[in-house]
């Protein structure tokens, strides 16, 4: 399949949001551009004057081993962070590698006028509890085809009478009409 890069980037520098591109393919770098509306960030395989090898070299490989890792700290981390780890790796395969093997170094760029690299969070308990709930209403969802959304939420519930805390679950379906109410409501 052939993609128009060009075409499809300027919808992700013209998004007033945070954009993470994670890119594996040849000459990877050439996406870096200069001027976006939001905050841009790209993770690249190779600048923009080199190849990229596949299969088990792939760039893609060390950044999904690297997310793994960092996710199970369960900690957040950032895009620059998940990059800098993708780098070592990349660094520590090409100890071991003669001088026409080695890995091209992967390049990183953040664009925009915003501070700092976005950051992820690894699934936490609460978006398991969410996965669950969402998995349990599917069915209702499916046969009633009313449903347009879903909220869970888990909160610190304060028992004044026993001065005891608890977590306690809400769930919500929403239908297209709960929706358009909430909408006309804000406007």
């Amino acid at each position: 399949m052939q993609i128009n890069w060009t075409y499809q980037q300027n919808f992700l520098d013209l998004a007033p949001c945070d954009v993470a591109q994670i890119l594996d393919c040849c000459f990877a770098g050439t996406a870096i551009k200069g001027t976006v509306l939001g905050r841009n960030e790209i993770l690249a395989a190779c600048d923009r004057n080199h190849p990229t090898p596949t299969k088990d070299d792939a760039y893609i490989k060390r950044v999904t081993l690297a997310l793994e890792h960092l996710a199970r700290k369960a900690d957040a981390f950032s895009l620059e962070t998940l990059h800098d780890t993708v780098r070592r790796e990349t660094e520590r395969q090409n100890e071991h590698r003669t001088a026409d093997k080695r890995l091209p170094d992967p390049a990183y760029k953040l664009i925009g006028d915003i501070d700092g690299s976005i950051t992820l969070r690894p699934r936490t308990q609460l978006a398991a509890d969410h996965q669950r709930f969402v998995e349990r209403n599917r069915q209702q969802a499916q046969e009633s085809r009313d449903f347009v959304g879903h909220m869970y939420a888990k909160l610190p519930i304060h028992d004044k009478a026993t001065q005891n805390w608890r977590i306690e679950g809400f769930a919500e379906l929403f239908t297209e009409e709960d929706l358009l109410t909430e909408l006309r409501a804000r406007a």
